[in-house]
């Protein structure tokens, strides 16, 4: 058991890591044009951010389904149980942080009136989980 928490830390760490990373891009990106020599850069921050975001995202809901049918791989994915994750506050907040941090992948140098609030959305899908 000690295994899965520490796994479930190690997780949760590289996830605010990631989405802190997302939403401070997406901030900076509104505040500077996006023809700026850096631009490229930050959007191939904001990409890898994303992508290591969802990466995580999806480990945990593996972890979260295999945790709660007891480690039986074929019941955590059968149809009655596998979208009981999202049936908790950490799976709708899972859900919010996956389509804000998508958002952010498209919109945030694009569009930043967009870039702002989705960096925000992201941010508080953390107070969801409680």
């Amino acid at each position: 058991m000690a295994d899965v928490d520490l796994l479930a830390i190690a997780l949760r760490t590289v996830l605010y890591v990631a989405a802190f990373l997302v939403a401070g891009s997406a901030f900076f990106a509104a505040t500077v044009t996006r023809d700026a020599p850096f631009a490229r850069a930050l959007r191939w921050q904001i990409g890898l951010a994303v992508i290591v975001l969802l990466a995580v995202e999806i480990a945990r809901w593996v972890n979260f389904q295999l945790t709660i049918s007891g480690g039986d791989v074929a019941l955590a994915f059968s149809e009655s149980l596998a979208w009981t994750a999202f049936e908790t506050p950490v799976g709708q907040a899972m859900a919010v942080r996956v389509a804000a941090a998508l958002g952010l992948a498209i919109f945030a140098l694009s569009v930043p009136a967009i870039g702002v609030p989705l960096a925000l959305v992201l941010i508080g899908s953390f107070a969801v989980e409680g």
